[in-house]
């Protein structure tokens, strides 16, 4: 167990800058064949051939390493499958038992053309690979690649053929050595997901929904636990089937991806809006809410129950919870299967506790009886949903740019004089129009606090002589070349652990004090619209995810810091 807990740990952190000049593996692009028939499969394969005493990794690697990738670009129409890979050698690098290969190694693919094809075309085939080679040290290394294949009535085999011999097929590959660590881990990062700031107000909602059930038959709560997990697996498998289809396109994706687009983040807004309005009393809702404020038949509410785990899996997007940072890392590197089992995990970690208390009705003891309370409760778990709409505007017009915050902050202020007034009634008046006056003025101010929040942290930096750059690798290359340490903050505007780490750790007095103490530049890795860049910065530490937190000493190797930070930690860190 504790090599395994090793292996999975190495995984996540493992970042060794590749060298300057020529890869240390030698790669070619091949073909069986010198054509291409309409309708008929054929193999193309990647030769890789590493310098005497270098190896590269299986696919699954075993307690350290990372697999070979194949990121293909193909013509319209066609389609590749998954390397046959050939049987590894097993190899030891220390206590560490590893699966690879020591030697020339080819990776054949089958690649599967359209059923009909222009005669008198060339299509050409490309992909990107990645590779791990490792001796003393390990390299991670990339190659672009391309062969161009004319359509022909019958394939002749060409003269890299012979590389393509059954010899170098392998039996099926069994699961990865320490998968079933992973899916743990997946696990637990689901269920910490459930104290998020962003999915505890759903999951509020589905403890009101059981308390408001438990004095019925208990097969309608059960029917609700088990359609709510079942919206919140059927969510995951989407959004996995995604990110693997993305992946196999080439694409440089992560957790969270959706939140990059401003068009999902708009759609959020809206969504969590009109949840907020139903809960305040305004309207019904009762599909997304389950029958939470609404007098629907259980049918409904099993539908309702569904629909309430599609939409606590879409506001958890923006969260990334301690251990399932690595767990996603690790699934994008793994064979589809098993990286959607990961997916599958996560979403059972987060489904868990309402399926708990749904399965075992003695559970039910522990949630307050129903009562008069629960329609204030409901109304009151309203504010939460506000409050993240107008998070998820700044984080719109941090995309878009614009004054979209301002604009649409007076929200908040409009529903909380509709509830306030229906609390307090018409005799309350005076009352209403004062609260009603603050809660504008305030609802207004929040984009301008931010930005004099903001400004004042640079202005802080300004004054005390500490200097902030924009990552890039050639400006990290750069620094790091000077003897200069550099502290990587990645993060995004619509990451919630990210800001909290920023305004209560990293833009500090104390922590930038120990900065400038020790000439550290901070370098911000911004994530809020996709960059590529970064998106690649993440995966050589295997985190597909923000936020990632880097420590690059002035000699040395990077240090990875914990996703939750703490002042004492960053100093610690920095002072060594």
């Amino acid at each position: 167990m504790r090599r395994l807990f090793t292996s999975f740990c190495f995984l996540t952190l493992l970042a060794v800058p590749a060298l300057a000049g020529e890869s240390m593996v030698r790669v070619a692009l091949v073909a069986e064949h010198t054509g291409v028939a309409a309708g008929q499969p054929f193999r193309v394969g990647i030769l890789l051939e590493p310098p005497p005493g270098w190896h590269t990794y299986y696919k699954n690697p075993g307690d350290a390493g990372m697999a070979t990738a194949l990121a293909w670009t193909l013509p319209p129409g066609f389609s590749a499958g998954d390397i046959d890979w050939p049987e590894p050698e097993q190899m030891h690098e220390g206590s560490l038992t590893v699966y690879g290969y020591g030697g020339q190694v080819f990776l054949p693919v089958t690649i599967v053309p359209p059923a009909s094809l222009d005669a008198s075309a060339t299509y050409p085939v490309k992909v990107k690979a990645t590779w791990l080679a490792c001796k003393n040290i390990c390299i991670p290394e990339s190659a672009n690649l391309e062969i161009d294949l004319p359509v022909v009535a019958a394939p002749a085999p060409s003269a890299q053929a012979g590389l393509f011999k059954p010899a170098h097929q392998h039996p099926p590959a069994a699961a990865t050595p320490f998968l079933p660590l992973i899916l743990l881990a997946a696990m637990l990062g689901g269920l910490i997901l459930n104290l998020m700031p962003c999915v505890l107000p759903v999951l509020s909602l589905k403890a009101l929904a059981i308390a408001k059930k438990s004095g019925r038959e208990h097969h309608v709560v059960i029917h609700m636990g088990i359609a709510y997990t079942l919206g919140i697996l059927l969510s995951f498998a989407i959004i996995g089937g995604a990110l693997l289809a993305l992946r196999q396109g080439g694409e440089a994706i992560g957790w969270g991806y959706q939140m990059q687009s401003p068009a999902f983040v708009g759609f959020l807004i809206y969504l969590l809006f009109m949840v907020g309005l139903n809960l305040s009393g305004l309207f019904h809702l009762p599909v997304l809410l389950g029958g939470v404020g609404g007098g629907i038949a259980a049918e409904s509410s099993a539908r309702g129950s569904f629909f309430t785990g599609v939409l606590a899996v879409m506001v958890a997007t923006p969260c990334t919870a301690p251990f399932m940072a690595p767990a996603v890392g690790v699934a994008l590197t793994l064979p589809s299967w098993e990286a959607m089992l990961i997916f599958e995990a996560l979403g059972f970690g987060l489904a868990s506790p309402f399926l708990a208390v749904s399965l075992f009705p003695k559970l039910l003891r522990f949630l307050p009886k129903p009562g008069v309370w629960m329609e204030t409760f409901k109304e009151l778990l309203a504010f939460p949903m506000y409050a993240s709409v107008i998070w998820l505007l700044w984080v719109l017009s941090m995309q878009t740019g614009g004054g979209v915050t301002v604009a649409l902050s007076g929200m908040l202020a409009i529903v909380i004089i509709i509830w306030m007034k229906k609390l307090f009634g018409e005799d309350g008046a005076y009352r209403i129009t004062a609260l009603a006056l603050y809660a504008l003025v305030l609802g207004l101010s929040l984009p301008a606090l931010n930005q004099m929040e903001l400004g004042g942290m640079q202005r802080k930096m300004d004054e005390m002589g500490i200097t902030a750059v924009d990552y890039s690798a050639e400006k990290l290359a750069e620094l790091r070349k000077t003897g200069t340490p550099v502290f990587v903050d990645a993060t995004a505007a619509w990451c919630i652990t990210c800001q909290l780490n920023g305004r209560t750790v990293i833009h500090t007095t104390r922590v930038m004090e120990a900065f400038k103490q020790h000439g550290v530049t901070l370098m911000v890795a911004d994530w809020t619209r996709r960059n590529d860049d970064i998106t690649e910065f993440l995966s050589s530490f295997g985190y597909k995810g923000v936020p990632l937190y880097v420590f690059y000493p002035a000699h040395g190797k990077p240090v990875v810091l914990p996703q939750l930070l703490t002042q004492d930690k960053v100093i610690e860190t920095i002072s060594r």
